[in-house]
């Protein structure tokens, strides 16, 4: 039987990374929780647009961009 991928969720650059990291590791095994950083360098930019950083992702294969910026949910 195929291993099922698990689902990616990519952290922004907003989150304390070293101890994160291993919380989430240890307590959320159901996920592959990565860092910006880790997933794409490409879009560790202070002037990557939004849009661009969720479009940019989502093209990558990360289902989810978890953030702690609130001006994203003003999106359109």
């Amino acid at each position: 039987m195929a291993q099922r991928r698990r689902p990616i969720f990519v952290l922004d650059e907003g989150f304390p990374q070293p101890i994160l990291r291993e919380a989430l590791r240890l307590h959320v095994p159901e996920l592959d929780i990565r860092p910006v950083l880790d997933f794409d360098r490409r879009f560790v930019q202070q002037d990557t647009p939004d849009h661009v950083l969720i479009q940019g992702l989502w093209q990558l294969g990360a289902e989810g961009l978890v953030t702690v910026d609130d001006s994203m949910l003003c999106q359109k």
